[in-house]
């Protein structure tokens, strides 16, 4: 988004001095390939959960911050919160853990992470959540046995490859949200856009081709498993994204009692809803106005009453090339019928996929 610098600082209000810190970059676990000038590389992508693991166990232990390090499929976070006068020691620190690769004996340290890494896995139900990722990131071809086998042949140089080209080599972006004053914007910029981080990997991506297949249905075994429905839009108009984005919310408001997952990134919209066969259109045509103004509250809310989320939201929506100031406004001047027409078409041109259990499902929509 040209229109912001590396840094965008947000002045708001709050009860307690809280300044809300969030770091994002354009990399994740489901895709491998990556752009180095004219150069195609193939990184393991466990790499990087393996980097911000220790990167965040240095945060806690050796600098006594907490910076919560998240490593979702298409982008990479770092968020914390500071005060008006920690938050140039903690972005110090933030950027100091950017920096920080463990020089302990690998095999050891592989051998700790690989542990935690089976036992969240196990814990997490992560099986079916990487399963239903190869339909969810179908742009980045995303497969989980071959995640896996990544994880297996973790190497000391994807390890260092993993630094290199993303950590330091690919451009993050910075949402500061609290009451900030001139002179504290003005450090926090400098400290920021001087510090040594080159820009020059970029994503890449194949676009699928027709030959690809994209399944219509998944069957699952599991004792404990629900049906899903997953949905997939191509973000490859950018004109378009803020309207697929309006689309999502609309739905996740619907089936707000199901707890949808949004996953968002450059390459890949899509979401998750529990217990539903398919999306009630008529029943959606019929109630969209009130979601929509229940959206325009949401965003007053978020960066109100729960702005560290906000800060992650905008983050996120910001590396995926949607203005999250700009689509409020915008949202505010749409017209019922230009609101509905959006939200039709892209419905229209996304892809929908039935997940169900083994030999359970009778076709019976319980949504």
């Amino acid at each position: 988004m040209s229109k912001y610098d590396k840094i965008v600082v947000q002045v708001q209000e709050y009860d307690k001095d809280r300044v809300y810190i969030t770091l994002g970059y354009n990399f994740g676990f489901s895709l491998n390939l990556y752009k180095v000038k004219e150069e195609v590389l193939n990184l393991n992508p466990a790499a990087s959960i393996f980097l911000a693991y220790y990167k965040q166990e240095f945060a806690k232990n050796q600098l006594y911050k907490n910076i919560e390090i998240n490593v979702n499929p298409g982008n990479t976070f770092f968020s914390l919160v500071a005060t008006s006068t920690t938050i140039i020691e903690s972005v110090d620190k933030l950027l100091k853990v950017i920096n920080y690769v463990p020089n302990e004996e690998f095999n050891q340290l592989k051998h700790e992470f690989i542990q935690h890494y089976r036992t969240q896995y196990i814990d997490n139900n992560s099986a079916l959540k990487l399963t239903l990722l190869e339909f969810i990131a179908q742009n980045k071809r995303f497969n989980k046995d071959e995640f896996h086998k990544y994880l297996e042949a973790l190497s000391i140089e994807d390890v260092q490859n993993a630094q290199n080209y993303l950590f330091k080599g690919m451009e993050f972006y910075v949402h500061a949200l609290g009451e900030i004053d001139e002179e504290l914007e003005s450090q926090l910029r400098e400290k920021v856009e001087s510090f040594d981080n080159a820009s020059f990997t970029e994503s890449a991506f194949l676009p699928l081709s027709e030959q690809d297949i994209v399944p219509k249905k998944l069957i699952y075994k599991s004792p404990e498993f629900i049906k899903l429905l997953l949905i997939h839009t191509n973000p490859d108009n950018k004109e378009k994204l803020e309207d697929i984005f309006l689309t999502y919310q609309i739905i996740n408001e619907l089936y707000h009692e199901y707890s949808p997952q949004m996953i968002i990134d450059t390459a890949d919209i899509g979401m998750i809803i529990s217990n539903i066969d398919s999306v009630r259109i008529n029943y959606l045509k019929e109630n969209f106005i009130s979601y929509i103004n229940k959206l325009e509250e949401q965003f007053d809310y978020l960066l109100v009453q729960m702005p560290r989320l906000f800060s992650e939201l905008f983050v996120t929506l910001w590396i995926s090339g949607i203005d999250y100031v700009h689509y409020y406004k915008n949202l505010k001047n749409k017209s019922t019928e230009e609101c509905w027409n959006t939200i039709e078409n892209i419905l229209t041109n996304s892809l929908f996929c039935n997940v169900e259990k083994e030999g359970v499902y009778d076709g019976t929509d319980t949504n």
